[in-house]
């Protein structure tokens, strides 16, 4: 009897406690909104810190010219122009007149098919029509092929260029023209601490060549040394023998930088 007493009583509660909560007024729970504070706080946070960083990217850069640099941008203004190699077979010496002596009219030196094929390559370099100095190059002097087929590899495919010269000419430090091919081609590359440092070779070996302080001082302000790319840039523009485009370029750099 006692269990189901105690059954009855469980039920006599049950039954109070339900008549209890009907007689309270209806209630109800609402799940509150979610707050997006947070995530909106962070969203912010990242919105400055991009926008700070894409201020001092800006500030950093915005002086810093394209590398896509005019190919004959170092080349001297008379440089291109064509040395006939000379015959020495057909050499005339002069030689004291005796008196009453007659001239005769001496032979003339004839160009050479060699001769010809220089003159219309290093007119196809100042035209820039790389076709044709491929074309023309087997026929002109060996010395002549190496030259230009460097100067096209700069063109073409610069970052090989140093190491081209490193694989195939074993004393390159000391031939102020390769060391100026591998400056340009670094410089050309991007490797501009490589491109200094060569500049800074060939000012060693020149000291009175303008073009090599015009070059340093391109690789100098690329690479953020705006002071010193300004020293270089005045200091070439100064000297005598920089080239009318080089110097051009250099003045415009200057203008920006101050």
């Amino acid at each position: 009897m006692s269990v189901v007493n105690d059954v009855l009583k469980n039920l006599d509660q049950r039954h109070a406690q339900e008549q209890m909560r009907d007689s309270v007024a209806y209630t109800f729970t609402q799940d509150s909104p979610r707050s997006y504070w947070l995530l909106g706080s962070l969203l912010a946070a990242l919105c400055l810190c991009a926008g700070f960083a894409l201020n001092v990217w800006y500030q950093v850069n915005k002086n810093k010219l394209s590398i896509d640099l005019p190919t004959n941008l170092f080349v001297l203004d008379e440089q291109l122009e064509p040395v006939l190699p000379i015959n020495k077979t057909a050499m005339v010496f002069n030689k004291p007149i005796a008196p009453k002596e007659v001239l005769v009219p001496k032979k003339m030196v004839t160009k050479t098919a060699q001769t010809v094929a220089v003159n219309k390559a290093v007119t196809y370099i100042k035209e820039g029509d790389d076709k044709a100095i491929k074309s023309i190059l087997p026929e002109t002097p060996k010395v002549f092929q190496d030259e230009v087929k460097l100067r096209l590899m700069i063109k073409e495919n610069p970052s090989i260029v140093f190491q081209y010269i490193k694989d195939n000419y074993q004393n390159y430090l000391y031939q102020a023209d390769l060391l100026a091919m591998a400056a340009q081609a670094e410089q050309r590359s991007n490797n501009h601490e490589s491109a200094i440092e060569l500049y800074k070779g060939l000012i060693v070996q020149q000291p009175k060549d303008a073009r090599w302080r015009a070059g340093i001082a391109i690789s100098l302000e690329i690479s953020g040394k705006l002071k010193s790319a300004k020293h270089m840039y005045a200091l070439a523009i100064k000297m005598p023998n920089l080239p009318l485009a080089l110097k051009n370029f250099s003045k415009q750099r200057l203008a920006i930088l101050r």
